[in-house]
């Protein structure tokens, strides 16, 4: 009999295996070469904590965009590889595209303050939560598009959502700009507002990782709704 500790292991080698690595390698590869060459530009005690804020907020906004395309399961209609719920996958799956956006974005705000004048903890853990955020956000659109179309446009609709967001957020100014200066009084005040967006977008995420029966499933070209899944590979 296979237990659950054998199972677990299966599905993440196969997980792993059916992964679209390359725009999240790519990326995680291409930010911190881009952070080093804009320090090279700049002597390390004129770069102001304006652009090092800002040089995380684009990190976050990329490396989100490319998480996406690890929530895309290339094997999601045959019964053979999809011995598991949806749910389990996606939720694996967004497990690994969080914690890989942590990382990357980790070690370049470790680049970036360690060669420039350094943020205060309260700076740092804000344009963390910014990035956690953003993550979520664009995670969300691509979670719903291949929760009803899994196919390779879906990372397509989160970037488009996070456009959207940007959009709608970057004209703002005063106590109204998520995009608040660090060290302004109100920074803050601006941060609980982005742990109110995050929590939101968890909340629209969650029921996009479930199974998508009778639910108008579109496997791709075919349009074909897998069949049911089971639990033990049956």
């Amino acid at each position: 009999m296979i237990g659950p500790r054998t199972r677990t292991a299966a599905l993440t080698r196969h997980i792993v295996r059916a992964t679209a690595w390359r725009p999240m390698t790519a990326t995680a590869l291409l930010i911190p070469v881009v952070a080093a060459v804009l320090l090279l530009m700049y002597d390390e005690h004129l770069m102001p904590p304006q652009i090092t804020a800002n040089l995380l907020r684009a990190t976050a906004v990329l490396l989100a965009t490319a998480a996406g395309t690890l929530l895309a399961d290339p094997t999601v209609a045959t019964t053979a590889a999809v011995p598991s719920p949806r749910f389990l996958r996606q939720t694996m799956r967004l497990a690994l595209a969080v914690t890989l956006v942590a990382l990357v974005w980790a070690l370049t705000s470790w680049l970036l303050i360690t060669f420039t004048p350094p943020l205060d903890p309260g700076t740092l853990s804000g344009l963390a939560q910014e990035a956690l955020a953003l993550t979520l956000i664009t995670l969300t659109g691509t979670a719903w598009r291949t929760r009803h179309h899994n196919d390779p446009t879906a990372p397509l609709v989160g970037l488009g959502l996070t456009l959207v967001f940007l959009t709608a957020t970057a004209p703002l100014r005063g106590d109204w700009s998520l995009w608040a200066t660090p060290g302004t009084g109100h920074w803050d005040a601006v941060h609980a507002g982005w742990t109110v967006l995050a929590v939101a977008a968890a909340l629209v995420l969650a029921p996009a990782l479930g199974d998508t029966y009778g639910r108008g499933f579109r496997g791709g070209r075919g349009g074909k709704t897998p069949p049911r899944e089971g639990l033990g590979g049956a």
